[in-house]
């Protein structure tokens, strides 16, 4: 199965993650690392918050992200980002991405760069059902992978943004 696409920040996910043309602060790690060029100084995120509350079966499902950008050298030589992104269901399963991000303008005025380097992490509780699968006896109750993403954005003026977002 795929890592879960829920999101990071109130700003992106209350624009239902349209966010790839307009990242401009630290959320620009996980929408598109292009959008680091435009942080100007550095900046810390945070957010976590349990996901439907009040399940039946007593399930804590919960989501966290924590983000960090730094501006080289004043943006002269680009924006570094790490970020790292939890889904979680207690016991049971859990997924992390951790994300190393770089952005910087490049050629003319507004046509901005980047690139990411993601670890992802898979892990299964060891409960009664795992036991039981052959594809965890085969392969175990952990997976890791590596993963990229690449962001491009072109603005033009301070109205108009363009985005064009390759992610894996």
């Amino acid at each position: 199965a795929a890592f879960e696409q829920i999101g990071a920040g109130a700003r992106p996910i209350g624009m239902g993650s349209a966010f790839s043309a307009v990242s401009d602060d630290a959320h620009a790690i996980y929408y598109n690392p292009a959008g680091l060029a435009q942080v100007r100084m550095g900046e810390l995120t945070a957010g976590y918050g349990k996901l439907y509350a009040g399940l039946k079966d007593n399930s804590n499902l919960s989501n966290g992200f924590v983000g960090v950008v730094q501006p080289l050298k004043t943006g002269e030589l680009g924006t570094l980002g790490l970020g790292w992104l939890s889904l979680n269901l207690e016991g049971a399963y859990r997924e992390d991405t951790i994300n190393l991000a770089y952005g910087k303008e490049f050629l003319a005025d507004g046509l901005f760069l980047g690139a990411s380097g993601k670890v992802l992490k898979r892990t299964f509780g060891s409960d009664i059902y795992p036991q039981s699968a052959p594809l965890f006896a085969k392969h175990g109750y952990d997976t890791t992978h590596f993963s990229g993403d690449m962001g491009l954005m072109y603005r033009p003026s301070a109205t108009y943004s363009f985005a064009l977002m390759m992610n894996d």
